[in-house]
């Protein structure tokens, strides 16, 4: 042993010695170069920062804390908590250090510029910490930081002393070198190179022993597992601070939504509950039109604050938060019905505001009024529950990105992170089905002179574009559909149908006789369907919309039919036999597989499959409109209303009517699968499109009228006679 302790503090003794006469190597240059590198780095630091670090950039780095803010702020969250007490322990301020490390990885900076925590904090290797923040100031110059390096004024009047210097030569010794390029950092042996090197180092080849090395392997694998066991610690320990800082984030969150949705309540429901409908301002069916469950979700919310308080407040390593989220779920498919609705809410309270100087008044009132400090308008308020199911998915997978799976929380976190996000999904196909009806309503409210067998307003279509051109000195409006294109005469109150085509059979041209005109032609047809002049800024949007919608038609019909779609029956649907959330998550990735190879599928059914498909979502569609009209008709309030009692009443015969035949023409295709539709019966296709208005949409023309609520118009043929309860039900028997 005491030999052993002599060999070492020999080598000891002569690498120190190497270490000392590389120094000495080392020119003035090398040394002048690297101050004014740290008088950059101190001057980009205090620009970022906008702080004074001082002389000593030493003194400021050493405890990480400047480190971890200047990392925040170039890259936000990436650090996921600082200890920024300059008094705490040193493993506190080390881990400031590692949290700055772990940063400085995950952003990609090559790890030849990053350096070690003993290189910083017990002053290893200083210069190497400034060549990393060179590198990282030069990284985010490259992605767009507005503040740049400064470049180097290399001072030859240098104030170190001969120790000073000298210890900077040092340190300089151990400064990592960026490889040279085209030559690889890791370079792989092959098992013979490797086995001749450990007979060398041995004693020689064929003196290898391996009782020998033995000794030697199992402390290298001590030390190599011990290196790697505290690499995941450090990573542990990571995760655990940004679990805490999402979780703070969480509550800080739900708490503010909470509170908006009070001062919601307070501010504006109340007022409009025991004020505004007594003095004839609005009435209670536009009250519950504009806010409709919010009630119920703040009382949902707030539950669910209260059960997240104490989880968070005695928060450690292992707190779980997916059984608090798990038991909440199912409740927000309240939201669903509230973004549905949104929209229709949004657009009367604008129309109401043209319409009625009083509404407005009141508004203004309610906003200016003490219980709303922030002076937030009523859209603000409303808006707010669409952006936290999103904001929750957001949140939980940042903490699920953070988990360690052997954590107890991973496995039901991953569960409901997924149903949250299903959720949300969910919410933006409703806003935006919501949105794309509220669209098509208000431009099929404003047509005329259509043909009755042609229905605008269709699940699967939405609309893409729209183009003012002239048409024989009249103007006209091109409207571009996801499947056709519909050409009208506009007069700037009214649209009048003149025509439509579907999109794949066209083609959109420039025309080759007049100048600055467009040639709409069907393909293979000599006759063009329209010549038209068009306004030159918006004609090339217009076109590139077109390409791309014919595009889309063609990669449809391109696409292969799957099996199971042939297979299924038209009118077959799948039982749901799991959760309601995941069987919400099928039925849409159902639709939207249907979507794309709809047009094969189509193509492959038979003329009475197809009709029977049709009539069965038309069958649909009127019982669940039918369900509406009875709630509206068993609504003790709204039966105080008389004029409301009778519309409902119309709506209610016609939707019968309309059932009964549907009804018939589905049994009599189903009892002779090739038997036509009856000529005299009214075609699925005929019902009224105003039927379908649940919501209230802003109109699309200033000066075309504004769509009004399903209790101010329906058009429907019982209400606009005024027919009795006793002719209607003469009606409904014949």
């Amino acid at each position: 042993m005491a030999c052993f302790a002599s060999a070492s503090s020999n080598n000891s003794f002569v690498m120190k010695r190497k270490l000392q006469e590389q120094a000495t190597k080392i020119p003035g240059d090398k040394v002048q170069e690297y101050l004014a590198k740290e008088k950059a780095v101190r001057a980009w630091i205090q620009a970022v920062l906008s702080v004074n670090l001082g002389e000593d950039l030493y003194a400021a780095l050493k405890n990480g804390i400047v480190l971890c803010y200047l990392m925040q702020t170039l890259e936000p969250s990436t650090i996921p908590y600082v200890h920024d007490t300059p008094d705490l322990p040193a493993f506190r301020l080390r881990e400031n250090i590692s949290f700055f490390l772990a940063a400085v990885e995950d952003i990609g900076l090559e790890q030849w510029y990053r350096f070690t925590e003993k290189d910083l904090y017990e002053h290893a290797c200083f210069p190497q910490v400034v060549q990393c923040l060179v590198a990282l100031a030069k990284f985010e110059e490259k992605k767009g930081c507005p503040h740049m390096l400064p470049p180097l004024a290399i001072d030859k009047d240098s104030k170190l002393t001969g120790p000073q210097l000298h210890a900077l030569r040092m340190q300089l010794v151990h400064l990592k070198q960026e490889p040279v390029k085209g030559r690889g950092m890791k370079v792989k042996i092959s098992d013979v190179v490797i086995r001749k090197q450990l007979a060398l180092y041995a004693g020689g080849e064929g003196k290898v022993k391996m009782e020998t090395l033995e000794r030697g392997y199992t402390r290298f694998q001590a030390v190599w597992r011990g290196h790697k066991a505290r690499k995941y610690l450090k990573k542990l320990v990571r995760d655990s601070a940004y679990r805490k800082r999402v979780a703070n984030e969480l509550l800080q969150t739900e708490v503010d939504y909470v509170d908006s949705l009070e001062r919601c309540i307070q501010v504006y429901l109340v007022p409009f509950e025991k004020n505004a409908v007594p003095m004839k301002v609005v009435t209670e069916q536009q009250v519950r039109d504009i806010f409709s469950d919010i009630r119920i979700i703040h009382q949902v919310n707030s539950e669910l604050l209260v059960g997240l308080r104490p989880v968070i407040k005695n928060w450690s390593h292992n707190t779980c938060l997916g059984k608090t989220f798990k038991n909440m779920v199912a409740i927000f498919n309240l939201y669903s019905m509230y973004v549905s609705h949104l929209d229709a809410g949004m657009a009367l309270v604008e129309y109401l505001k043209v319409k009625q100087d009083s509404f407005a008044t009141f508004l203004e009132q309610c906003r200016t009024c003490p219980q709303n400090p922030n002076g937030m308008d009523i859209q603000a308020y409303l808006i707010q529950p669409v952006q936290r199911i999103p904001r929750y998915s957001l949140l939980l997978t940042d903490l699920l990105k953070h988990t360690w799976p052997e954590h107890p929380d991973f496995e039901e976190l991953k569960d409901v992170n997924v149903k949250v996000h299903d959720m949300a999904m969910l919410l933006n196909e409703r806003k935006r089905e919501a949105e794309n009806n509220s669209v098509l309503i208000s431009i099929d409210a404003q047509l005329s002179s259509k043909p009755k067998d042609f229905r605008l307003i269709d699940p699967t279509r939405h609309l893409v574009k729209d183009l003012q051109v002239l048409y024989k000195k009249k103007n006209f409006r091109l409207y571009l559909f996801s499947d056709i294109v519909m050409w009208v005469a506009h007069d700037g109150k009214r649209l009048k149908y003149k025509g439509h085509a579907l999109i794949k059979l066209l083609s959109f041209e420039k025309s080759t006789e007049k100048p600055d005109h467009y040639v709409l032609r069907q393909l293979g047809a000599k006759k063009p369907l329209l010549v038209v002049r068009c306004p030159a800024p918006t004609t090339g949007e217009w076109i590139s919309a077109f390409n791309a919608a014919v595009a889309d038609w063609k990669a449809r019909d391109a696409a292969p039919a799957k099996v199971d779609d042939l297979q299924r029956k038209p009118n077959e649907e799948p039982t749901p036999t799991v959760a309601p959330e995941i069987a919400l998550r099928e039925r849409f990735s159902k639709n939207r597989r249907n979507t794309v190879s709809g047009t094969v599928y189509h193509r492959m059914m038979s003329e009475n499959d197809r009709k029977i498909e049709e009539l069965t979502a038309q069958k649909k569609l009127l019982e669940s409109q039918l369900v509406d009209a009875d709630l509206t008709l068993s609504n003790k309030e709204k039966k105080k209303h008389k004029d409301t009692i009778t519309r409902a009443q119309g709506l209610k015969i016609k939707l019968q009517l309309d059932l009964e035949t549907v009804n018939e023409q589905l049994a009599g295709l189903q009892q002779k699968p090739q038997a036509p539709i009856r000529a005299g019966s009214p075609s699925p296709a005929t019902c009224s499109s105003t039927v379908l208005i649940h919501t209230v949409s802003a109109p699309t023309s200033p000066t075309s009228p504004p769509i009004v609520p399903l209790h101010k118009k329906i058009s429907c043929p019982a209400v606009a006679t005024g027919c009795s309860d006793k002719t209607t039900d003469r009606k409904s028997k014949s």
